[in-house]
């Protein structure tokens, strides 16, 4: 049997895990909570990046990144991590892998049970279709048709026809119906895929002309928008883990909404607890670290002081202290985070950004 289990999250992550482990994550967690930053892992949840990192190297500014990411090298040097935290003992359990346990036979493909459709279920949160301009295209081509066929009976009627064909298709209530019908077709990895970009289908009407008889016909198109989780990557921050168990954080900016819905869902499946989820302000878990008594919270760019004084009314902290260490002066995205300035290295030593202690204009407020 373990004890308290100091469940961590790092930032760095691979794509490997044997279902076993995740069986034996689940018997075994029935107490989860972190009293200090020095204690020892002793399981830790990743996320590998995946096909959501891919886009943010057209624009990593917009993707909160600073530059353009080599992602390839990333992932070796995150195998490489995440063999030598195992070579210490520490279970390591990833997002996408707990997202498809057993949701495959041993060839790879869907096998149907509870973890197939609990998955199918959580994917179809972040697949929508757009159909909201397929009428009006419609009656536009329509017209354009009309007037184009006057006069000409037989591609009036074959005209008629195709409009007749196509116009059920339109509707919402069909797409929407079609949309389930292909949820219960796709494969884990493509249901993983939907969860981490959310993809958004506008469906378009064009039409295009026989060039032999002249006849009309109509076909969707679409354009496809993406939301790409790619900062799920940095898998410290949609949660903390306190004396009293996981809580889940609130992310400041519209790119990583989203995140904590994917680590609750994959807590839930390997049995870990959740004790809360912040509803008030925001913040990130790098702006929280336990130590011992007292608990540390940032509160700047990307952390409110709404979301530590939720914190505390619920004493999701912990402690008999909290030190809620305000950025009021620097908010730069260099130092966002409690934890780019200062870490805890043991029970009597500290890292501090020498800046921070002699710039006024970096200083932190405690």
């Amino acid at each position: 049997k373990m004890g308290k289990i100091t469940l961590v999250v790092f930032l760095y992550t691979i794509t490997f895990l044997s279902l076993t482990l995740i069986d034996a994550i689940r018997i075994s967690v029935s107490e989860t909570g972190a009293s200090h930053e020095d204690d020892p892992a002793k399981v830790i949840l990743m996320h590998a990046p995946s096909s959501e990192v891919e886009l943010s190297l057209f624009h990593p500014d917009a993707a909160l990144f600073s530059s353009p990411v080599n992602w390839n090298r990333a992932s070796s040097q995150h195998k490489e991590l995440v063999r030598k935290l195992r070579s210490n003992k520490i279970k390591v359990i990833l997002v996408e892998d707990v997202l498809k346990d057993g949701t495959m036979d041993r060839h790879g493909n869907a096998k149907k049970g509870a973890a197939l459709d609990e998955l199918r279920a959580f994917a179809d949160r972040y697949l929508t279709y757009d159909a909201s301009q397929l009428q009006r295209q419609f009656f536009k081509i329509k017209d354009e048709a009309m007037a184009k066929y006057s006069g000409q009976p037989r591609k009036w009627r074959k005209m008629k026809e195709e409009f007749n064909r196509v116009k059920p298709e339109l509707s919402r209530k069909f797409q929407e119906e079609y949309r389930q019908k292909v949820m219960m077709k796709l494969q884990p990895q493509s249901m993983v895929d939907i969860i981490l970009n959310r993809p958004t289908i506008k469906l378009h009407l064009q039409k295009f002309y026989n060039p032999f008889s002249g006849n009309l016909h109509l076909k969707l198109n679409q354009n496809i928008t993406l939301m790409p989780l790619m900062n799920l990557y940095f898998s410290r921050d949609q949660m903390m883990t306190t004396n009293e168990g996981v809580i889940l954080t609130r992310p400041s900016l519209e790119q990583r909404n989203g995140e904590p819905d994917i680590i609750e869902f994959v807590l839930q499946k390997v049995g870990v607890p959740v004790t809360g989820r912040l509803s008030e302000g925001f913040t990130d878990g790098g702006d929280f670290i336990m130590a011992g008594d007292r608990a540390m919270h940032g509160v700047g760019l990307r952390s409110s002081e709404d979301a530590a004084y939720q914190m505390m009314r619920n004493d999701w902290y912990g402690t008999p202290e909290v030190a809620v260490v305000k950025d009021y002066v620097d908010a730069n995205m260099d130092r966002m985070h409690l934890d780019t300035v200062f870490n805890i290295l043991s029970d009597k030593r500290a890292l501090i950004l020498e800046d921070i202690l002699k710039n006024k204009n970096q200083q932190r407020l405690v």
